[in-house]
């Protein structure tokens, strides 16, 4: 979709008109956040094109953010997407930690419910063969020649602890994603394991995520930053920017700073634009 000169890509049109999170605003102390569409920032459009880029190339994706700059929301509405537009697909989301692994699984839940519930049925999806806290498939069974079958959509999210890299493991699948990644301590053994799942013989099906905080520290963070200064070597579409201290151009994973992302009135105009100067 193209709007005044600006081309929307499917992941970014999804994730603003049918996905809904809290909203970052509350008018006075005490109210209750309610559930919002999103609005349109640029950085956020950014990276939609980025990962647009990492499908049709059949690239990975590494990414480096700061906390609480709404992309764990856009990953949870990739995920949405993926399951609710393309027939057969499967996603799975890996964590080192059950915690994490289940805010992340609880958001990803909430928009399929949302979908079901609010769309007039457009994306509405039957879960009847696999509807639990770790896995759910969008398919149900009929009776063929008296015999039991699964029928439908027939696409799924599965969310797997991988404490171990090897359990970093299925057939295959379109999507791997590796949340909270800048605090896994096995990450870059489960990043390799992983890429057997999105390849079939000589040929890249899927992609991986892995996505992190630049604010984690220690030896968790090592398997991230790795991948992220070294994108070549794990098939990462590499990303080319001056987010330096002295404004080197320099070539890693995806990365937006803090001040690029920062939703408030008084830094970001109505088109989502930030002044990167007040931001800083």
């Amino acid at each position: 979709m193209t709007v005044n000169g600006y081309t929307i890509t499917g992941n970014n049109y999804f994730f603003l008109n049918y996905y809904q999170l809290k909203n970052s605003r509350v008018d006075k102390a005490g109210t209750a956040r309610k559930n919002i569409f999103p609005r349109f920032m640029v950085c956020q459009y950014e990276f939609f094109h980025y990962f647009e880029l990492c499908k049709h190339l059949r690239r990975n994706v590494c990414m480096m953010k700061s906390r609480a700059v709404g992309f764990s929301e856009i990953l949870a509405s990739i995920c949405a997407n993926e399951y609710s537009c393309f027939k057969n697909s499967i996603t799975m989301i890996t964590a080192f930690d059950a915690g994490k692994l289940g805010k992340t699984l609880e958001k990803v839940w909430g928009a399929l419910t949302f979908l079901n519930d609010k769309t007039d049925g457009g994306f509405f999806k039957l879960r009847q063969v696999s509807d639990t806290a770790l896995l759910k498939r969008a398919s149900y069974y009929k009776y063929v020649n008296g015999q039991k079958v699964e029928d439908g959509w027939m696409s799924q999210i599965e969310g797997i602890v991988a404490d171990k890299p090897s359990k970093v493991r299925g057939d295959r699948a379109e999507v791997v994603m590796f949340e909270e990644a800048g605090s896994n301590p096995t990450l870059l053994k489960s990043f390799i394991q992983g890429e057997a799942l999105v390849d079939v013989g000589d040929n890249k099906l899927g992609i991986l995520i892995a996505g992190g905080t630049g604010g984690d520290s220690g030896a968790a963070l090592d398997g991230l930053k790795t991948i992220y200064y070294d994108p070549e070597s794990y098939l990462v579409l590499p990303y080319k920017h001056h987010y330096t201290d002295d404004n080197t151009e320099v070539v890693t994973g995806f990365f937006i700073p803090s001040y690029a992302a920062l939703d408030k009135p008084e830094v970001v105009d109505f088109r989502g634009v930030v002044d990167t100067e007040k931001a800083k």
